[in-house]
């Protein structure tokens, strides 16, 4: 499978370089190189892109494993190379790393790509619709059922383009997304925005305790978009948790990742802990209860005001 090459990046001010910086920007830039074909790539030409990734890969584990701290930037690379990795669970490290990149500020839709890749890799449906074949053309099949699917408003919070502009525009849909991604972006930012909820979806929210019920009304507070502000996405997440059902877990795990993205702080033990419950409910092992996160990662989704 392939992602959609483009991915937006954005970021707030005061990052600054780090240990590893400079090391990260140039295997992350040499990736980038050589992906950089005039057609389709040759039999010979993959293998080549296939053995520099593994070296490159060999050293940004090293770099994940070894660190105490990353800033944004440095995730947000390391996040890029696990990407191109072989493995599902690369994708995984791909998806928490891009995570930590956006609470730290370096806003991209890598999560939502991230998760789509690892999600097609493990033969289910993906979520965003990001992933093509091989071909460029051939989409992986897309989850579409409601009432816990993705819908175009979500995407677009999430930075992504509609499904539709996904299977008109194949893996460049980003380039035709642009004027609407950095709209939302903005609005978003905004802080009028950050305070402009649905004053009564907002309240349910916040006051809702766990019930079948409460995750029905939920559902149908995220179908009307009335779920607005990174505080509501964080109660949604938090009520979605209650439930067993892999798909409103990771819902939950969605709402949660955009949630951390705008500096909603409970959110991060939200995204650890529907992670967790969705892998377990799809039978698969659990990330964070066993501690397979590096230090690094630790510091942002654990001890969150280290991280800033």
């Amino acid at each position: 499978m392939v992602l959609g090459l483009v991915f937006l990046l954005a970021s707030r001010p005061g990052s600054q370089g780090g240990q590893y910086t400079a090391e990260l920007k140039r295997l992350a830039d040499a990736d980038q190189a050589d992906r950089q074909f005039a057609s389709k790539p040759t039999a010979a030409q993959r293998k080549t892109m296939e053995r520099n990734d593994a070296v490159r890969l060999r050293r940004v584990r090293q770099i994940v494993a070894g660190a105490s701290e990353l800033n944004a930037d440095e995730f947000d690379m390391a996040a890029l190379l696990f990407q191109h990795a072989p493995k599902p669970e690369d994708f995984v490290v791909a998806h928490e790393l891009s995570a930590c990149a956006n609470a730290l500020g370096k806003l991209s839709s890598m999560p939502a790509i991230s998760e789509d890749r690892f999600l097609v890799n493990i033969h289910r449906k993906q979520r965003f619709g990001s992933q093509f074949e091989r071909d460029g053309k051939t989409q992986a099949p897309v989850d579409e059922k409601p009432p816990t699917a993705v819908t175009d408003d979500f995407r677009l919070n999430m930075l992504c383009p509609p499904l539709a502009l996904y299977r008109e525009k194949g893996p460049m849909a980003f380039q035709s997304a642009m004027d609407p991604i950095f709209a939302r972006l903005e609005k978003r930012r905004d802080p009028k925005h950050r305070l402009a909820g649905d004053p009564v979806a907002s309240a349910k929210l916040a006051s809702m305790p766990p019930s079948p019920g409460t995750r029905a009304a939920v559902l149908g507070f995220y179908q009307k978009a009335q779920i607005v502000t990174a505080a509501d996405y964080g109660n949604a997440a938090k009520l979605l948790l209650s439930s067993s059902r892999s798909e409103e877990l990771l819902l939950a795990h969605e709402f949660a990742t955009l949630a951390m993205n705008e500096g909603y702080r409970p959110a991060r033990r939200f995204f650890t802990d529907s992670w967790d419950a969705f892998m377990k409910s799809i039978g698969r092992h659990p990330r964070y209860s066993a501690h397979h996160e590096s230090r690094a990662v630790r510091r942002v989704l654990f001890d969150p005001f280290l991280a800033d």
